[in-house]
């Protein structure tokens, strides 16, 4: 695939816990939830180039969650990350080395985005500050892009966090769901991670591999494949983690389950509770179920599917990207 001719040059790729493969730059004897270990390995590239991506490539995911939360308290941009190994090539069905490469091209295409995230100090009070003395976590935030003339969007209740007012954002309280981008695409524009750009990436990548479709889910729980990529594993589905299912459109969605793509967004049943992003991702599923997208937390759901059969035509690139232009400047979701 042309995106990921690059790769050698612009992302590093750690082989871990005993994993080989000719795609990694290097192979370490070390666990993915060796928090500390794998935290040197990161400082180890960023020393030299500070906004390199980085793969990780692991027999298991467990431990990518707390990986995340520390690289983010510890100052350093968690979007530059991404885990692949064992559980997604089972969830595919591809080879260890096409799963590497998909995701090469992935942070490839999303980088842009990713080095954007901004350090950010929670809001506490003064009281609080002292009583932790000063060591307050930081937090990483992708902030949504208003347009050069935003609008005022139609209704006050498009941001659960009240970020955005009156067209404008109050980046204080933004927290990066994106809910505000498929509900007021007149002021704020379309992430690129999760907007043509990245699906379009994917779709040509399950296309040139006869996969039938793509799992969305949330890198804060990918570790969930140790246990349940099996069970979607008949459906052979494209992975592709998002910062929140908040960030997913459902229009966009929608082309691609017209185009006759397997859409499955692992989110509701409980799969987000306790997150601090909970209250996007459950106002993002709901917009999601109705606009019949499946939403579910039981991945065993894509394997039966698998068995009725998939019956998807062949489509250019060029209809499929005039189609997503289409949706992108549809009306306010329902």
């Amino acid at each position: 695939m042309k995106d990921s001719d690059v790769g050698d040059n612009t992302v590093e790729v750690f082989c871990i816990g005993g994993l080989v493969s000719e795609k990694c730059t290097k192979s370490i004897e070390v666990q993915l939830s060796e928090t500390s270990a794998v935290i040197d390995l990161v400082d180890s590239v960023w020393a030299k180039e500070p906004f390199k991506p980085i793969l990780f490539v692991t027999p298991a995911l467990s431990g990518f969650s707390r990986l995340l939360e520390e690289l983010s308290e510890l100052g350093r941009n968690p979007f530059l990350v991404e885990a692949t190994g064992i559980p997604e090539t089972m969830l595919s069905g591809l080879s260890l080395d096409s799963i590497i490469e998909y995701w090469i091209g992935m942070l490839v295409t999303t980088l842009a985005e990713r080095k954007n995230a901004r350090r950010r100090s929670p809001r506490v009070s003064r009281r609080e500050v002292l009583r932790r003395l000063f060591l307050v976590p930081h937090r990483y935030v992708l902030l949504p892009r208003l347009r050069s003339t935003p609008v005022v969007c139609g209704s006050e209740a498009v941001c659960p966090f009240s970020a955005l007012e009156a067209g404008r954002l109050d980046e204080s309280r933004c927290q990066g769901c994106m809910l505000c981008a498929w509900e007021c695409p007149e002021s704020v524009e379309a992430p690129l991670w999760t907007g043509p750009s990245g699906l379009l990436y994917t779709y040509r990548f399950i296309d040139d591999y006869g996969l039938d479709g793509i799992l969305f889910i949330c890198r804060s729980r990918l570790e969930q494949l140790d246990k349940l990529a099996v069970e979607a594993s008949p459906a052979r589905l494209a992975p592709f983690h998002v910062p929140c299912v908040s960030w997913l459109s459902p229009r966009l969605l929608k082309v691609l389950t017209d185009f006759g793509v397997y859409v499955h967004v692992y989110a509701g049943s409980g799969v987000c509770r306790g997150c601090g992003l909970e209250v996007a991702s459950t106002s993002a599923a709901s917009m999601l179920v109705k606009n019949s997208i499946r939403v579910s937390g039981n991945l065993a759901e894509a394997g039966i599917a698998a068995f009725t059969g998939y019956a998807r035509p062949r489509r250019s690139l060029k209809e499929v990207v005039v189609k997503m232009v289409e949706a992108l400047r549809g009306t306010k979701l329902v």
